[in-house]
């Protein structure tokens, strides 16, 4: 059924002699079958296709001798007429599909017409690659990048030909949270996900598709805000993804969740203190990367490599956003659930740092001059906003709490924090904006800065507050005095 992701009976005896379990990248030990053949010809010979019926038993039927070419006009992106649709290449370019990807996957050699509807992207199919992910084979994930990587070109082949779009049902959309849920290479899932936006973006379903399976939800929530894209526990191959890819991937998935799919609760995400550990690694891990890339682009701010930086920024932009979510969450713990909170993770350590760098950072008055200058979107602004609300969860808590001098510390940095924020604002140009005529004479730009800055003075007056309360009901204000 599937002849992409077969290869010949002595190659198949050949691993059952050597076959040894393994989950790593196989990426880097499978040698390509057909770099050795000459005039196109991809693969002649005599091999057996697995078949699954509907009760998944397998079946065996004998083939006699295909042949296989691929023809240049498929090869290259670029004679493609779908490449020319401003539509489909703005798609490609808001969710961050890379083109390479594209062009990879337009390289890859099949054995029928591509058009066939023989490599419809279908359960069945899904099905197949889940039973090769279950067997443990050795070179089982080449086999299913091989195998997604020709549905997907078949869909991008037939792009304007609406019978060939998969119809995206509840069943097939859990068939999706069962392959995200096993061990996969980091190919693997970005081709899963491409697929789902693609099929979420076709013009034939006319802006209206929503994720009907809240497990599919949760599951590429995971993809955004775990190190190791899912939930379960020493579960992943070793991979070695660069923090480009990484990023660039986690920033697609949350972009897809962000117009595709309703959101949940966090209630669930989290079971025991060591996931919890999991998820804050990779928040400190972020929020380090966000410091550096947001320092890079004010020391480059007038060189090439600025351009570069702001992109990675509004990638790590959209991370954030997620990771606030639960975050926010566990922050809202109360009484002895908090307690654990705090003593079982190193989440206020994290936020001690992550409060000092940017202390400095506004602190000094260069940074704050250029960051001005800057044209970046409100959403990265509004990152400060999420760190601040974090910040007045996390440190309101009862005067028993051992950490209380250290929570103390961190609120009070955030008061300057966002003081140097607000006076770097243009104040009187907001108020400008707003007398100016009414609200409908604003953009949505001009509408949305001014609620950002309305949030940014409410979140000062909070942590103000917050601050107060402290000095009212302990004596940290005794010792604060002494360290600063």
């Amino acid at each position: 059924m599937y002849p992409f992701l077969n290869r010949s009976e002595s190659e198949d005896e050949d691993e059952r002699s050597t076959y040894r379990p393994s989950n790593n990248n196989v990426n880097d030990n499978f040698e390509e079958e057909n770099s050795e053949l000459e005039n196109r010809v991809i693969r002649s010979y005599y091999f057996k296709i697995y078949q699954f019926s509907i009760k998944n038993q397998v079946m065996y039927r004998d083939i006699n001798e295909v042949s296989c070419f691929a023809r240049d006009s498929e090869e290259n992106i670029n004679t493609l007429p779908l490449f020319k649709n401003c539509e489909f290449l703005n798609t490609l370019k808001t969710f961050g599909i890379p083109l390479s990807l594209i062009q990879k996957v337009m390289e890859t050699k099949t054995f029928e017409d591509i058009k066939s509807s023989y490599y419809d992207f279908s359960a069945d199919l899904m099905e197949y690659l889940i039973a090769i992910l279950n067997m443990e084979e050795e070179y089982a994930f080449k086999k299913v990048e091989k195998g997604l990587m020709v549905a997907l070109k078949h869909f991008l082949v037939c792009y304007d030909e609406s019978s060939h779009v998969t119809d995206l049902s509840y069943p097939d959309e859990r068939l999706f949270r069962n392959v995200l849920d096993l061990p996969l290479s980091f190919e693997i899932r970005r081709l899963l996900v491409v697929l789902l936006i693609l099929f979420a973006t076709h013009p034939s379903r006319k802006n209206n598709y929503r994720v009907k399976c809240s497990v599919l939800t949760k599951a590429l929530a995971y993809n955004v805000m775990m190190p190791e894209f899912n939930n379960i526990l020493n579960y992943q191959p070793e991979q070695d993804i660069s923090r480009e890819e990484e990023i660039e991937y986690r920033a697609m998935v949350k972009l897809f969740l962000q117009n595709f799919c309703d959101t949940f609760s966090f209630e669930c995400v989290f079971f025991d203190a060591q996931r919890m550990r999991i998820f804050l690694q990779l928040f400190k891990n972020i929020s380090t990367v966000f410091f550096e890339e947001v320092n890079n682009y004010v020391c480059f701010f007038s060189t090439n490599n600025n351009m570069e930086c702001k992109k990675k920024i509004e990638n790590i932009v959209h991370i954030m956003e997620y990771c606030f979510l639960p975050l926010d969450y566990l922050c809202t713990l109360t009484g002895e659930e908090k307690k654990g909170f705090f003593n079982n993770t190193d989440i206020i350590e994290i936020f001690e740092k992550l409060t000092r760098s940017w202390r400095l950072f506004w602190n000094c008055e260069y940074s704050r001059y250029f960051f001005l200058k800057s044209d970046f979107d409100i959403a990265v602004k509004r990152i400060f906003i999420l760190m601040g609300s974090v910040v007045l969860r996390l440190c309101r808590v009862e005067p028993i709490f051992e950490p209380l001098v250290v929570l103390y510390d961190i609120a009070y940095k955030w008061c300057e924090i966002t003081d140097n924020i607000i006076r770097m604002e243009d104040l009187e140009d907001s108020e400008e904006m707003e007398d100016s005529g009414g609200s409908e004479d604003l953009n949505q730009q001009q509408r949305l800065y001014i609620q950002y800055y309305a949030n940014l003075c409410y979140l000062k007056y909070k942590l103000e507050n917050l601050c107060f309360n402290y000095r009212v009901f302990s004596n940290v204000s005794v010792f604060f005095s002494q360290q600063h």
